[in-house]
């Protein structure tokens, strides 16, 4: 991605070279444009004062100077964004825009050549940093950026949380563990985040039944989040309760009935009950939501009983003759899901 730079004013001697050589029509040009950009910024500190959007309203401001290669102008608006939303816009533009390499860079310009620039020791601006690198997958700069944050601000457990989801991506499951331990350890309050992360990184290492526990804990805490139910009824799969697990995914495509995962993983509960039928329309369902799935590598994947295992793959030859999947209704009890 290309850099987006702000260069330098010219001098004023350069200026004036310039303008000898500029005609009049051409000169209105720039004024026009210089002025509608000030109109846009006395809208928006019109805007900023009535409505109370003021650190939005001065980042915007911020890139209406870059744009004009106002560095230093730039620089003071995004650093009085920064301290009065707290570093707050800069992690959403990241998470929002994943999947949108402008936005992205937009993102990284902000963190790296702004926020750094105007403080290099702002922990928030390390750990952003992180999660940008994490989002276009350079987990071990990632890992670099938020241990820097961890040595300015080693309570934070944000930091460890980002910091345990890279360090998982990379393999390295027990420091991963530790890292979200400590992240539960130092949050203020409890987080299903937090626990749900920890559970990932057990269930990986097959620590099941700590698993459980953990994607529970994160049920308690959030009930209305239909990955927290996903998870909670993946691991009690793996664990062989596959009633817990049916009901875990039947609450969790209540809460969303696109969740390709939990379709799967339903399907994988049902078959394993002998529900051929059912199982087939799970995956139905889950052959619309992503229809490039791997369904057969998958289910010889997770599922270990043999007669289970059959089941799964009979039913899936019955979702591929037909494919279109009824709409999600999720019958039945909710049981152990409902936390």
């Amino acid at each position: 991605m290309e850099s987006k730079i702000i260069e330098g004013t010219e001098s004023g001697a350069q200026q004036v070279r310039k303008k000898r050589r500029v005609s009049k029509s051409q000169k209105s040009r720039p004024r026009r444009a210089r002025r509608l950009s000030e109109k846009v910024e006395l809208a928006g500190v019109i805007i900023a004062a009535v409505f109370g959007l003021a650190g939005a309203v001065l980042g915007t401001l911020g890139f209406l100077a870059s744009e004009r290669n106002q560095r230093v102008i730039a620089n003071q608006y995004l650093a009085q964004a920064w301290d009065l939303m707290g570093g707050e816009p800069f992690a959403l533009t990241i998470y929002h825009y994943e999947e949108n390499p402008a936005k992205l860079e937009q993102a990284r310009w902000l963190i790296e050549d702004q926020a750094l620039v105007v403080d290099p020791k702002n922990p928030r601006a390390w750990r952003y940093k992180g999660v940008y690198y994490d989002a276009i997958g350079r987990t071990l700069d990632a890992e670099r950026a938020f241990r820097r944050a961890i040595d300015i601000e080693p309570g934070n457990s944000n930091i460890y949380s980002n910091l345990g989801v890279v360090l998982r991506k990379q393999g390295r499951l027990a420091e991963a563990e530790d890292a979200h331990r400590k992240a539960i350890r130092l949050a203020p309050s409890d987080q299903a985040f937090y626990h749900s992360n920890l559970g990932t990184v057990l269930a990986m290492r097959g620590k099941l039944k700590e698993a459980v526990r953990e994607f529970d804990r994160a049920v308690q805490l959030n009930p209305g989040n239909a990955s927290f139910h996903c998870n909670f009824g993946y691991a009690n799969f793996l664990l062989g309760k596959v009633e817990e697990a049916e009901a875990a995914e039947r609450q969790a495509i209540r809460l969303d009935s696109k969740l390709a995962s939990a379709h799967y993983h339903l399907g994988c509960a049902l078959a394993a009950q002998g529900k051929i039928n059912q199982s087939a329309d799970a995956f139905r369902h889950v052959i619309d939501l992503k229809p490039r799935w791997n369904l057969i590598y998958e289910v010889r994947e997770d599922i270990k009983n043999k007669q289970s295992l059959a089941n799964a793959e009979q039913a899936l030859a019955i979702a591929k003759q037909q494919p279109k999947a009824l709409p999600a209704s999720a019958p039945g009890p909710i049981g152990r899901a409902d936390g």
